[in-house]
């Protein structure tokens, strides 16, 4: 683990996040965060387009909701969405 980061879930917490794993790394890498948007912005700030990066989003089965209240949603599959470079969805 490169670097790790303890913060509100905002984009400047997840900027400073990508720029100190930025500074950590020498070569090119293949990254993937998961669907939280701003993600997209504090990659490239940190990485430019020096970086094979996809994000990952959740697909669940269900609204959550039923007869009985609450029910958590079945996990269903990610879905990678490539946004800059050419990550390999094997890795």
């Amino acid at each position: 683990v490169p670097c790790f980061c303890a913060g509100k879930r905002t984009a400047a917490t997840a900027t400073a996040f990508m720029e100190d794993l930025a500074s950590r790394l020498r070569n090119k890498i293949q990254l993937s965060t998961d669907g939280y948007r701003p993600y997209v912005e504090a990659v490239y700030t940190a990485f430019d387009l020096d970086v094979d990066y996809a994000m990952l989003s959740k697909i669940y089965s269900g609204n959550g909701g039923g007869r009985e209240g609450y029910a958590p949603s079945k996990f269903i599959r990610t879905t990678p969405e490539r946004i800059f470079g050419h990550p390999d969805p094997d890795k």
